[in-house]
């Protein structure tokens, strides 16, 4: 990927957002920050990991699942222009407690510690883009357990559903079979729901776009 390319992606990021074009090319400048290429089915992050980075998505796909080799739970997809390792990059400890594998053909920029500390230092606006990262990440996996633990699959789905966005449609970024494993619910099953949130009104479904008739409602309807 062009260099030009690959600043305007990171410049896009909400973690780079407001940050100057020149602290931008200087990190990616750094002989610390590096372009990596991975196949289907790589690790790019594990507990095995002895390194530290900040990575960004440049191309592809990636998923994060839980460290259980015999049951990892999928815990959210990665998409072109994501970043990942925001919570651990600073972390006490040392060892990676998700498994970041890819889907397919990707590249991740890795930046390190040390550079991303001297932008927080340098840039108030990147140190609170940094905070509002971690504060996301936060709300967003305890949603993820909100979902794991809701109960029967309707309930599930509708927490997951609910959460998605604060608008009443928007368009899931998931695969059914991404879903199905994060929610923990069978293939079958997930489509029975979506039938039957469909029948009973609470959303309507065309294709991979969603609108939610009455969000509250549902989450009430299906205790």
């Amino acid at each position: 990927m062009k260099k030009e390319s690959t600043l305007t992606l990171v410049a896009q990021s909400p973690l780079f957002q407001g940050i100057p074009t020149e602290q931008i090319l200087m990190l990616l400048q750094s002989d610390t920050t590096s372009l990596a290429s991975f196949k289907g089915g790589d690790w790019i992050y594990s507990p095995e990991s002895d390194c530290k980075y900040l990575g960004i998505l440049i191309s592809g796909a990636a998923v994060a699942h839980s460290v259980d080799s015999t049951n990892g739970v999928l815990l959210r997809t990665f998409e072109k222009g994501d970043v990942f390792g925001v919570a651990t990059l600073f972390a006490t400890r040392h060892r990676f407690v998700s498994i970041i594998t890819a889907k397919g053909p990707c590249r991740v920029l890795f930046m390190k510690e040390d550079d991303i500390l001297a932008l927080i230092n340098q840039n108030q606006t990147f140190a609170l883009n940094y905070i509002r990262c971690l504060s996301d990440k936060i709300c967003f996996l305890n949603t993820r357990i909100s979902c794991f633990t809701a109960g029967s699959p309707e309930r599930k789905l509708a927490y997951f559903l609910c959460t998605q966005s604060p608008e009443n449609s928007f368009s899931l970024t998931i695969s059914a079979n991404d879903l199905s494993d994060m929610l923990d619910i069978g293939r079958a099953s997930l489509y029975r729901v979506f039938d039957k949130f469909e029948q009973d009104g609470f959303i309507v479904k065309e294709g991979k776009t969603i609108t939610l008739l009455n969000r509250s409602a549902m989450i009430e309807f299906y205790k």
